[in-house]
């Protein structure tokens, strides 16, 4: 159903932007209007592309990449911290550039490194083993040790333009000088739990394939080093059986211990492999393949581990809606997951205590019955009340006060909650007389509650509204409310001010009678 609303609204536009193209005598899609149904709407571009040679039309790519580039580019400045990361950026080329060669795959330290530039917070080294943000997943950080022994924390590593830039410690303001020999090395242990985190990214994604259909794809990632974030093209929730299966089958493929494999080669020669491009995405000549057995070939540019097994432990979080026709999937690997786990079994043994109890399957029938129990104990409670409303009904009537021809009562009663109350009212309503006025004070989780109500012939023959009365009733209690003619609910502040607002009510009636 979601898929069919989105078809409707992507072809109602696109069809006003073919017409727009014959005015204009083209034979294309402009990139920004692909982009438009791609993120206003959720229209996947692969489909505006196929939908337009139908009618004889060809699609900017070129531009539809370029608007995609500056969403992504909008997402990093709008974010803080790790969420820097977290924009739509797949998995792309290697990171190195003209001005840094990139030895992270290999190693985690280089002893010779130079200074190229220092600027700005910023430094750009000759040779780095720090990654640097990109394909969502996020830059390293590590150290710099010059020659003298001073030591630079960095804290972000991010890319402009080809360029490896290493934030430092806004606070460390020791120089460096272009030229200087440092030895660059990142933080092991983080950079271990990103990899874990991503190589379980690339499993997760064939797993999805595997378990909901080949129609999946990525859309947007996130890989951390505390966790991974994965968002996937599909039309529907996953189910919790589905969940299981795809949680089950990542982690079959990590106890197998499947090698982790990558190289160089030439773009054509990348896809006749079957290796999963991101579409809309550039890539260069030459791109670096990432394989996992059978399981998984794709085009990456991010750190892995040498095999699945060094994952530990993949365990999903969560599963949501990113938005119209993406799904988001939220997983740990390794001790996050680990810690997850304990967690869970430290939260489920608690509660077999309360319950008094030490098996997991016994706690949850127990909690499923004391559920019942309350409903039950709540449907009881609610009966009860109706079948002593009665009595309290008659003391009302018979404490009423008559003003001309219309009869005023108002009592305080006891009442669990809202719904409650204004079920008693709908009593007083259907047994006051003709021409009647009703007033329910309660006291509702520690605060002062009203209902007004108004008979049918004292809004006809005097004028009565039951909104305007509540409206002045609950400035007494120092609240504010109103509603319909008919009835009227209101709230307040003050409890200690209920036995003066109940003896002004028959003062204000006879106000709005004259």
């Amino acid at each position: 159903e979601a898929f069919g609303q989105t078809l409707d609204r992507g072809l109602e536009l696109f069809g006003t932007m073919v017409a727009r193209a014959g005015q204009e005598q083209r034979t294309e899609i402009i990139g920004g209007e692909a982009f438009k149904l791609y993120d206003t709407y959720g229209f996947p571009v692969d489909l505006t592309q196929l939908i337009a040679e139908e009618q004889g039309l060809t699609v900017d790519l070129e531009g539809f990449g370029r608007e995609m580039a500056h969403q992504r580019a909008r997402s990093r400045r709008s974010a803080t911290g790790a969420d820097v990361a977290e924009s739509e950026t797949p998995c792309v080329s290697e990171p190195a550039g003209p001005h840094s060669e990139f030895l992270g795959y290999q190693s985690f330290e280089t002893t010779d490194a130079e200074v190229v530039v220092a600027e700005n917070g910023s430094v750009v080294l000759s040779k780095t083993p720090f990654y640097a943000e990109s394909g969502g997943q996020v830059g390293d950080t590590g150290w710099m040790t010059a020659e003298d022994g001073a030591r630079y924390r960095i804290t972000n590593t991010v890319k402009q333009d080809d360029m490896i830039l290493h934030r430092r410690d806004p606070e460390d303001g020791r120089p460096l000088h272009p030229g200087m020999m440092v030895t660059a090395a990142i933080d092991v242990e983080r950079r271990q739990s990103i990899m874990r985190n991503h190589t379980a990214t690339h499993l997760l994604h064939a797993a999805l394939r595997e378990t909901l259909g080949d129609h999946v794809h990525q859309t947007g990632s996130l890989v951390a080093p505390d966790r991974l974030r994965f968002d996937f093209s599909h039309f529907s929730a996953v189910t919790k059986d589905e969940l299981d299966e795809i949680e089950h089958f990542v982690n079959r493929q990590i106890w197998t211990d499947v090698r982790v494999e990558w190289s160089i080669t030439a773009l054509d020669e990348a896809k006749q492999m079957g290796a999963m491009a991101l579409f809309g995405e550039k890539y260069g000549g030459e791109v670096r393949v990432v394989k996992m057995g059978d399981l998984s070939l794709e085009l990456c540019g991010g750190t892995h581990l040498n095999a699945t097994g060094e994952t530990g432990l993949f365990r999903l979080l969560r599963e949501s809606s990113a938005a119209s026709g993406v799904r988001r999937i939220e997983a740990l690997t390794g001790e996050a997951a680990y810690r997850a786990m304990k967690q869970d079994e430290r939260a489920l043994k608690d509660l077999a205590g309360i319950l008094n109890t030490t098996e997991s399957d016994e706690a949850v029938c127990r909690a499923e019955a004391l559920q019942s129990r309350i409903r039950d104990l709540e449907r009881e409670v609610k009966r009860m009340s109706s079948a002593s409303m009665q009595g309290w009904l008659d003391h009302l009537l018979s404490t009423s006060t008559r003003i001309g021809e219309v009869t005023v009562a108002s009592a305080q009663v006891e009442s669990l909650d809202v719904d409650t109350l204004r079920s008693m009212a709908d009593v007083v309503r259907d047994k006051l007389p003709d021409a009647a006025v009703g007033v329910l004070f309660a006291v509702i989780n520690e605060r002062p509650l009203f209902i007004t109500v108004v008979t049918d012939k004292a809004i006809s023959g005097h004028g009565l509204a039951a909104g305007r009365l509540a409206k002045e009733i609950a400035a007494i209690i120092g609240g504010g409310g109103g509603g319909k003619a008919h009835m009227a609910q209101a709230g307040g502040k003050d409890t200690s001010a209920i036995p003066e607002a109940m003896q002004r009510v028959p003062d204000i009636v006879r106000e709005h009678l004259q």
